[in-house]
């Protein structure tokens, strides 16, 4: 009944997500943002060692995979690892390519991760509330303390989360201000890269078929276009 009431208290006229009530971003947001990020996430790269028991594991399988020059079968030990995926030991192999140290290596793949995803945040807060509660969102999410765990960790799940934070953002794009196909592609293809980087990245990919759910519910202010083949275009890319 509640959900009724609110559902009833809504304006059919004026949908809820609407490109008019979309605020800029805003510079200083992002370097609020930027400044968190490097505060939180940043501080004390390049000071210590990998820390057991899979870091260690990880940045000396890197190492070996850059020495080797064999990117498509990461070794431990000169043993096939075949536990997880290589897409987070390539981004490893990468950043050691560039540094040429482990210490000053081994975490930037989740720092990177960590810019991304409070990036994408903080637009999709921006596109449905406006710009003060995608910063807040952003923020907020930063301070929670399994997510600055893991992004101050050389551990795949850092990535991960970059990647279907990716899919879900391009899916939404379409979904909710849609049609943008181009973001469609974009969310499938996210979402195949999070499938190489461990096996659940293929989970948002599922958004659309709750969409369709909720369109044949009669659920009000999501947008409703066709397009026929092109709902492929994201399986197809992921």
């Amino acid at each position: 009944c509640v959900m009724d009431g609110a559902r009833s208290a809504l304006p059919v006229a004026e949908p809820v997500m609407t490109a008019s009530r979309t605020e800029a971003w805003s510079a200083r947001d992002l370097l609020w943002l930027g400044a968190a990020a490097l505060l939180l996430f940043a501080t004390g790269i390049g000071l210590r060692d990998p820390w057991p028991a899979d870091e260690p594991r990880f940045a000396v399988l890197a190492r070996d995979m850059f020495h080797s020059g064999d990117w498509l079968f990461p070794r431990v030990g000169g043993d096939l690892y075949q536990d997880k995926p290589p897409l987070y030991f390539w981004l490893l192999t990468a950043a050691y390519a560039v540094t040429g140290s482990v210490r000053a290596s081994f975490l930037l793949p989740s720092l990177l991760a960590s810019f991304g995803i409070l990036g994408l945040v903080y637009d999709l807060g921006r596109r449905i509330s406006g710009r003060h509660a995608g910063l807040l969102a952003a923020l907020t999410l930063a301070c929670t303390v399994q997510f600055l765990t893991t992004m101050r960790s050389a551990q795949i799940d850092a990535t991960l989360c970059f990647l279907m934070t990716l899919s879900l953002y391009g899916l939404l794009r379409h979904l909710l201000w849609g049609p943008a196909w181009g973001w469609y592609a974009v969310g499938g293809f996210a979402a195949g890269l999070g499938v190489i980087t461990k096996g659940v990245g293929f989970l948002p990919i599922l958004m659309p078929l709750v969409y369709a759910v909720m369109r044949k519910r009669g659920w009000q202010h999501l947008p409703h276009f066709t397009g026929g083949w092109r709902w492929s275009i994201a399986p197809l890319a992921m």
